[in-house]
């Protein structure tokens, strides 16, 4: 239903659009919303290090602003895309909504629960558009592959496998702030099964430990992980993390139908096998996500625009983020207990 103080217009309309944060995700944002995303005005981006927020204004040939009040009002935005630190994202969101914007959202929306339900219900409460940043949802192959089950044209689904390995670990001072492994990256995955299988998970079964960086295992988190997914159709997953690999960021799915099977393979910079009598060569996947997500992450910026200006519900919603945490959250518990877990509804 079309907000009444934002009406449908023309879909020719541009929408004004403020980025909160200077950092990694918002050059990735704020590179997308300048370049490639359609029928956008960037009014200004604000990070607290005014430096860093004015040397990326400049890049991008729009504002800094001084002030989340100064972001919010000057440009008149109607929408912002938050790509703050993740402790920020709650307080950000709900002074986004109070302030009349539609809101994108960097996952995580908070760091426990309570938070997310909170962020969904002050934007209820206010009428505001809220979508959150599972940004693989739209990458060209998972769509293809969602396409072809919500077809039937693999029959009924019987399993899921993602194998999602990092090239390298972050940095301690990331893993401390950003609620740890299961919270950070295998968010993405949990939601990706989700998506993919149009199912819910009902019970979990993980295994984990640290292997690759023992500061990681000091700061009190994993860096590798198999996770057992039980949906509600009686369907099985498996998700496969580790933080570092010798060749790469390693992006791969298939889903097993009882009639077929779909699989994703990595991307490469070139399609092209080279063989010889010293045996068979080809690239090495994508070097990280900025690489390989190139197009989910204008594509979710898109369809967050065109949200807004047609009046549509979010792609990607708060409770999304929700059903993605409950299932981390029965994850860490069956890291701590070593027994399957239940997903709490």
């Amino acid at each position: 239903m079309t907000d009444p103080s934002h009406p449908a217009v023309s879909s020719s309309r541009t929408v004004r659009v403020a980025v909160i944060g200077a950092g990694r995700i918002g050059e990735v944002h704020l590179s997308n919303l300048t370049r490639r995303v359609r029928g956008v005005d960037v009014t200004g981006v604000f990070d607290a290090d005014a430096e860093r927020a004015e040397t990326l204004a400049s890049q991008y040939g729009v504002a800094a602003r001084r002030s989340l009040e100064a972001l919010f009002s000057e440009g008149a935005p109607e929408a912002v895309v938050i790509g703050s630190p993740s402790a920020l994202h709650l307080e950000h969101v709900k002074l986004a909504a109070r302030a009349g914007l539609h809101i994108l959202c960097e996952k995580p929306l908070a760091l426990d629960e309570e938070g997310i339900a909170e962020a969904i219900r002050v934007c209820a409460d206010k009428g505001r558009l809220l979508q959150i940043g599972f940004n693989r949802r739209f990458d060209a192959n998972t769509v293809a592959m969602r396409e072809a089950v919500q077809s039937g044209s693999i029959g009924q689904v019987r399993s899921i496998r993602i194998t999602s390995r990092d090239p390298w670990p972050p940095s301690i001072d990331y893993v401390r702030s950003s609620g740890g492994m299961i919270m950070d990256m295998t968010i993405h995955d949990f939601d990706l099964a989700r998506f993919l299988s149009g199912d819910e998970v009902v019970e979990v079964s993980a295994f984990g430990g640290c292997v690759i960086d023992p500061e990681i295992g000091k700061a009190g988190d994993i860096d590798i992980a198999t996770i057992m997914l039980k949906f509600r159709s009686g369907a099985i997953g498996t998700i496969e993390n580790t933080r570092a690999t010798p060749y790469g960021y390693d992006q791969r799915v298939e889903v097993l139908g009882s009639d077929a099977s779909l699989e994703s393979e990595n991307m490469t910079p070139a399609r092209v096998i080279t063989r010889s009598a010293q045996g068979q060569t080809q690239p090495n996947p994508l070097p990280f996500f900025l690489q390989r997500y190139e197009g989910a992450f204008s594509g979710e910026l898109q369809a967050f625009v065109d949200a807004v200006r047609e009046g549509r519900p979010a792609a990607v919603s708060g409770e999304d983020a929700l059903s993605a945490h409950r299932i981390a959250q029965a994850v860490q518990r069956s890291l701590a207990t070593g027994q399957p877990q239940r997903v709490e509804a």
